[in-house]
């Protein structure tokens, strides 16, 4: 019981500090620094039209600390966004490729690797993405890795299972626990897994 809740509570703590999750909170404190320095713009106007001193000096007042703190509020995260998006430059569109058609599995465009004989697997772009997913955390969620691979729950929980034999990583329910020495490795062989599956894929709609 204990270990599940310490378990829970580690993956909403490393939920929070995903990049897209971070993103998404960072974007909404901005949009809320703007909405304060409208307010604040706003107030200063019906400071600079109100014919009453008292009223004037309260408007001046008050229109400041919501123009000062929405300044630097606005300034700071889009400061925060603009270098979230320089390390991971695929934030801002969606992380995953769009679901596969009902009774279809999603296939990546393969790849040559430049030597003859050798199969292709993930294109790059899939790679780039697996390898932002693990440098953010040691603890990924197994349906992240599906979304990336294009491939079912099921699938890519066999083939973990699987590779767990020769990589050294675990499996803890719904998350995937990998040393960062050891994530390059993973992801190697995933890719290489990616292009047996491909190729059974090619094999069955008679493409080989």
């Amino acid at each position: 019981m204990w270990r599940s809740i310490i378990d829970d509570w580690a993956q909403r703590r490393v939920a929070r500090h995903r990049p897209d999750v971070r993103l998404a909170k960072w974007r909404a404190v901005r949009v809320a620094g703007i909405v304060l320095v409208v307010i604040g713009a706003v107030l200063d106007l019906l400071f600079a039209f109100t014919p009453f001193l008292l009223l004037r000096i309260f408007l001046m007042v008050i229109s400041i600390p919501p123009l000062v703190v929405g300044v630097i509020l606005t300034i700071v995260l889009s400061a925060k966004i603009a270098g979230l998006q320089r390390i991971n430059p695929g934030l801002g569109k969606e992380l995953a490729s769009p679901p596969a058609p009902a009774g279809e599995r999603r296939v990546a465009r393969r790849i040559p690797r430049g030597e003859a004989g050798t199969t292709a697997g993930l294109d790059r772009d899939k790679i780039d993405k697996l390898k932002a997913l693990f440098s953010v955390s040691e603890r990924v969620k197994i349906d992240d890795i599906a979304s990336m691979l294009g491939t079912s729950r099921k699938e890519t929980i066999e083939t973990l299972i699987v590779l767990s034999k020769t990589v050294t990583f675990q499996i803890r329910e719904d998350v995937v626990i990998v040393n960062k020495g050891q994530t390059e490795e993973l992801i190697s062989e995933l890719d290489k897994q990616f292009g047996e599956w491909e190729t059974k894929e090619q094999a069955k709609s008679g493409k080989i």
